[in-house]
């Protein structure tokens, strides 16, 4: 699957978890989230702007930082956490996948994410950035200041 969100090098994987009933009351994350597409807005229609998960994947921060490493497999841990939740919201939760920064390239990650979250502001969505590190603090900058 190629994701529509440039700069996206994991596209967005299925989500998983329990499984109560297909009735509204029984639906469970895993069941809500569908992979990021692009769609224009209809004329006439009330716009509630779908919420796009992004993940940001990287060690290099806390590696520089000489903190404890794992922050890279938090996206993937957030997802997990998340899918066997009730689901509730009042709006549709896409999933666009992940940016992953791979060594010591940091910099060029924030900015690949900052292009991700860019594209998605211009698409008229609402970007919800998961990571572990602070990292995705200066991405999401380069992101508004982008769009």
């Amino acid at each position: 699957m190629v994701s529509p969100v440039p700069a996206v090098d994991v596209p967005p994987q299925p989500w998983t978890g329990r499984f109560d009933g297909d009735g509204p009351e029984h639906r469970r994350w895993w069941q809500a989230i569908t992979p990021y597409a692009p769609r224009r807005a209809q004329p006439g229609r009330p716009v509630v702007r779908p919420a796009v998960i992004l993940g940001f994947g990287s060690d290099a921060g806390v590696r520089r930082n000489k903190g404890r490493t794992g922050a890279a497999a938090a996206p993937a841990a957030i997802r997990a956490a998340l899918a066997p939740l009730a689901y509730h919201l009042g709006r549709d939760v896409h999933d666009a996948g992940d940016v992953t920064v791979a060594g010591d390239a940091l910099e060029a990650g924030q900015a690949r994410a900052g292009l991700a979250i860019t594209s998605l502001l211009d698409a008229g969505q609402l970007p919800v950035v998961l990571g572990g590190g602070h990292e995705t603090a200066f991405a999401s900058y380069l992101g508004v200041a982008g769009s």
